[in-house]
């Protein structure tokens, strides 16, 4: 009858762990700077007013969004001039999905001189 011999145990090779890449901060592109492509991308979106969509809208700083959201709502028309009716001007970060993301981009809505909101 053999006998088992107690060999010495191996030490166990430890799993090299995946090392993360650093979170990359993205930039949020700015619409109305000369870049004609996301400007007419944002008004088609917007003049088509597909309820399926659903458009976010943050203030933004400094090319940062401030959360949370300030409007929620469907993409129409009048958007932008509703947003600089009720919330003044300065940045808005404005996100458009559907089951994806379908469009980011940074706006800058200026209040013209001698402007009152309407009340």
């Amino acid at each position: 009858m053999k006998t088992l011999k107690n060999k010495p145990k191996s030490p166990k090779k430890k799993a090299k762990s995946a090392k993360k890449a650093p979170k990359r901060k993205r930039k949020i592109p700015y619409v109305y700077t000369g870049d004609y492509h996301l400007e007419e991308e944002l008004t088609a979106i917007l003049y088509k007013g597909d309820q399926r969509l659903t458009v976010y809208v943050y203030r933004a700083k400094d090319g940062r969004l401030i959360k949370p959201f300030i409007r929620k709502c469907c993409p129409y028309e009048g958007l932008v001039g509703d947003i600089r009716d009720e919330f003044g001007s300065g940045q808005y970060a404005i996100f458009i999905r559907g089951k994806a993301i379908i469009f980011t981009g940074i706006i800058g809505v200026e209040t013209p001189i001698g402007w009152v909101p309407p009340r």
